[in-house]
């Protein structure tokens, strides 16, 4: 499942010409015929016939301040600009889902976006090998006249996709799954670093810490030229660590997901988890692994569930992200030690 969020829209009539009907062909300025429409579904409307659902949905954005004056809701703030708000839901080619799964899909995900009482109008197309459907949204609603609120909607979206994979039993987007269950823990935001005192400490956690960070010693503080204060020169030298923290954190992420991208393109056939499977191994240990009953039984287990690899990656990158938390500790707990004193 793959969610596509795209831009929000002005005009319902020419979502409805687009969405409804074929696409265009060079020379044509508008087309009627729907070969593609697979089936066509209104949310919130008086009607089934999606041309006068379109109009429905265009007079409650045009008349939003009518509607929320009736409801008695405060009339202050914008008019909303674009009021058409579009997404589609597209399943992986190997899948075949019926009418009925799409619709339930379809209906899920607006009450995962808080959408359920929206008008919208839902049209599934056929003309790709990958059954999909698009949702028309009017954002105004019907009858409070409040905007929907979206600013996360592609988040939700695909935590929904994530968790829509499971209940189906088969998770298409690895890559998806690794931001969602293997979330990384965020970077401390109040990372303090002092001066000299600090700096045995401070190199000690860089070395023991993940690739990215062992630089080998800490930055040195700035020297005194007798224009800045204490003061202003240990706020300098944290933000100079922050910066290089931050820096060494994403080039860890680049790196774990570089790492994933390989494993996945590995696994696509048995000789190449196999290799996989050793070469993680030899990485574990430097010196040539034994052919152990052990390993064997590892290699074979890879060899026979994909997961295999893909749980055990997804622990060394948890670990290295343990780590490289447990190192902003060890620097902010060093640091406020010598601010009292200790």
């Amino acid at each position: 499942m793959n969610p596509d969020v795209p831009q929000h829209g002005r005009s319902f009539r020419a979502a409805w010409l687009y969405y409804f009907h074929d696409k265009l062909r060079p020379g044509e300025s508008e087309r009627f015929t729907t070969e593609r429409v697979g089936f066509t579904e209104t949310v919130n409307l008086p009607t089934n016939d999606p041309e006068k659902a379109w109009r429905w949905m265009a007079y409650t954005a045009l008349h939003q301040q009518e509607i929320k004056r009736a409801a008695g809701v405060d009339l202050r703030g914008r008019k909303m600009e674009r009021p058409l708000y579009s997404y589609s839901l597209n399943w992986h080619p190997s899948q075949d889902p019926t009418q009925e799964q799409m619709r339930e899909a379809a209906f899920d995900s607006l009450r995962t976006m808080g959408l359920e009482e929206y008008e919208a109008i839902i049209v599934a197309h056929t003309d790709r090998e990958h059954p999909h459907v698009h949702l028309l949204v009017n954002k105004i609603h019907p009858a409070t006249g409040k905007g929907a609120k979206l600013s996360n909607d592609y988040r939700q979206l695909q935590k929904w996709a994530y968790e829509y994979e499971k209940r189906h039993g088969k998770i298409f987007c690895r890559r998806r799954e690794f931001n969602i269950i293997a979330k990384p823990e965020p970077i401390p935001s109040d990372l303090f670093v002092s001066t000299e005192p600090t700096q045995a400490p401070l190199a000690e956690a860089f070395q023991n810490a993940a690739p990215e960070i062992q630089v080998g010693s800490a930055p040195a503080p700035r020297e005194d030229n007798g224009k800045r204060s204490k003061a202003d020169q240990g706020n300098a030298a944290r933000e100079e660590i922050r910066q290089e923290l931050r820096a060494a954190w994403n080039a860890m992420r680049n790196r774990q997901s570089r790492e994933i991208d390989e494993m996945e393109r590995m696994s696509e056939t048995a000789w190449g988890r196999m290799r996989y499977w050793f070469r993680r191994s030899c990485l574990k240990q430097p010196a040539l692994p034994r052919l152990s009953s052990g390993l064997l039984a590892g290699a074979f287990n890879a060899l026979a569930r994909p997961q295999t690899l893909r749980e055990d990656l997804r622990k060394t990158h948890e670990q290295e992200r343990r780590e490289f938390v447990r190192t902003y500790r060890i620097v902010r707990t060093a640091d406020r030690l010598h601010e009292l004193g200790t």
